[in-house]
């Protein structure tokens, strides 16, 4: 760890995907960030983001709208440690740059909107008409139970040709 600090003193800022993202009952959370390496290898750095770090940085992860989740890039600053007992080497989270994540989730949904109005998709929601009242309806509950029945008679009641399809699962 000595020899880490004298080269990596400052900390660093690294990116890539968070993978495999879980909070143990402490409330510390833990993660590996993934990306490619130059000749397109997969290459991966343990990220623990404890507790107290992560109570500070809730208010710039609030304010961003951000939830870290498996799947989303992001650019983060920390400290390496070097754990000996298991001979792991881990990025001890200290902060996180919003903007790198809200950039990428732009430029995907730049991408989604392009290729949908190239397609001729993106303004199919606009053309279409709705029906003022929705004239078929979807149950999932227990077939049978208080609550169906009473939402069937109801619906039955009100006079209009509802069709109804209901389908039956297991609820506690």
């Amino acid at each position: 760890n000595d020899v880490l600090r004298d080269y990596f003193d400052e900390g660093l800022w690294v990116w890539g995907e968070i993978s495999g993202i879980s909070t143990n009952k402490g409330g510390h959370t833990y993660f590996d960030l993934v990306d490619l390496d130059n000749k397109g290898d997969k290459v991966k750095v343990s990220v623990a983001l404890f507790k107290g770090i992560h109570m500070k940085l809730q208010p710039t992860l609030v304010k961003s709208e951000l939830t870290l989740n498996n799947g989303i890039k992001v650019r983060i600053f920390g400290e390496l440690q070097y754990y000996a007992p298991n001979g792991k080497l881990s990025l001890i989270m200290r902060d996180i740059d919003p903007n790198y994540t809200l950039g990428d989730i732009a430029l995907q949904r730049e991408e989604l909107v392009r290729k949908l109005k190239a397609s001729g998709a993106y303004h199919r929601n606009r053309e279409t008409t709705l029906s003022p009242v929705p004239m078929r309806i979807g149950l999932v509950g227990s077939a049978g139970t208080a609550g169906i029945q009473d939402f069937t008679t109801q619906i039955r009641q009100s006079g209009i040709g509802f069709d109804i399809s209901i389908t039956s699962v297991t609820v506690q």
